[in-house]
């Protein structure tokens, strides 16, 4: 999504809690930095993946669900992963590492404004997760 989208349409019905949180961040700074000439930035990272993430069964995100599927079928040595879903819906990924490292570079920005430039179909996670269990799982 680019800068310019924001609010300008219906927000997805599952997801609409936690994007109003989101941009109820976004428009406090906007208004401290309008009310009081602060400088307050607000960083929104799209989806996060890296250590530590969450491999549960029940709510991971897809990079983690991707990789846990195809690691217990590569274990179990079945020859099918059943996943959800078309794999056509587009998403955008960033490592946390990038995310740290974006967020104190945003600090130093005069006007930042950053986004992943590559969004992927959920179709190419799958491959890129079977590929990841495939050459580093043993």
């Amino acid at each position: 999504m680019v800068e310019e989208a924001l609010l300008t349409g219906q927000l997805e019905s599952t997801n609409e809690p936690y994007a109003v949180s989101k941009i109820s961040g976004i428009k406090l700074c906007e208004s401290y930095n309008r009310q009081f000439g602060t400088d307050y930035r607000s960083v929104m990272p799209t989806n996060l993946y890296g250590p530590k993430d969450n491999f549960d069964p029940q709510n991971s995100h897809i990079i983690p669900a991707m990789m846990r599927r195809f690691h217990e079928a590569k274990i179990a040595d079945d020859k099918e992963v059943v996943v959800w879903g078309t794999g056509k819906p587009m998403r955008e990924f960033l490592h946390v590492d990038d995310i740290a490292a974006a967020s104190v570079h945003v600090m130093n920005l005069p006007q930042p404004n950053l986004s992943c430039l590559y969004p992927m179909r959920c179709a190419r996670i799958l491959m890129w997760a079977q590929g990841w269990v495939a050459l580093f799982v043993n």
